[in-house]
């Protein structure tokens, strides 16, 4: 979908309470949009936009590189506390697609190595647990039995094989990024 920037707006009116989310593909959003809908007892909040974004072609580089049939790169919205995917590439097109209207929750295998910061193999992930993976029919659906999961700065690349790995593949491109990121964040850059 290409969204560049979100917003998000606490609404309450009466016994309704909830979070409305606006998002554009348009617009790098510095500020909440001026709206009707945003009455004088709703808290918003702009989310700035992607820091490092991970483009489409790179994720078919991981694909080619490392074998897999599907990746996935999980954005980490620290504002709503989740990590929602914002891009995707499969060999097929539709491989684990489904997977971009899922929001990680705590305890996924992708909120730990969010937060643990550490390349993770999932050797068989047909063995999961739903409760821990709420992908899991996904994943059976595509005969995936192999993930990788990949930290940097801003999130997590997700790549999958219907193979069974043993350990995760090198993945110099991603490596080369997070170098990359890491560099420009200690010369006061903003990577892009």
């Amino acid at each position: 979908y290409r969204i560049k920037s979100v917003a998000f707006a606490h609404c309450r009116g009466g016994a309704v309470e909830g979070i409305l989310e606006l998002g554009t593909s348009k617009l790098d959003w510095k500020a909440v949009p001026a709206c009707n809908l945003f009455a004088q007892d709703v808290r918003t909040t702009a989310a700035e936009p992607p820091a490092l974004e991970i483009s489409r072609e790179l994720l078919q580089s991981v694909v080619e590189t490392s074998g897999a049939e599907y990746a996935i790169y999980w954005q980490n919205f620290g504002q709503v506390g989740e990590l929602k995917a914002v891009r995707f590439y499969a060999r097929d097109g539709t491989c684990m697609r489904r997977s971009q209207t899922f929001s990680i929750d705590r305890g996924d295998p992708i909120e730990h190595v969010w937060r643990l910061r550490t390349p993770t193999l999932l050797p068989d992930a047909s063995t999961l647990v739903i409760d821990s993976f709420c992908r899991l029919p996904l994943v059976k659906h595509h005969k995936i039995r192999s993930i990788a999961l990949h930290p940097l700065k801003h999130g997590v690349v997700e790549y999958g094989t219907t193979e069974l790995w043993s350990v995760v593949p090198a993945l110099p491109q991603l490596d080369a990024l997070e170098r990359e990121s890491e560099s420009h964040g200690r010369l006061g850059l903003r990577a892009r």
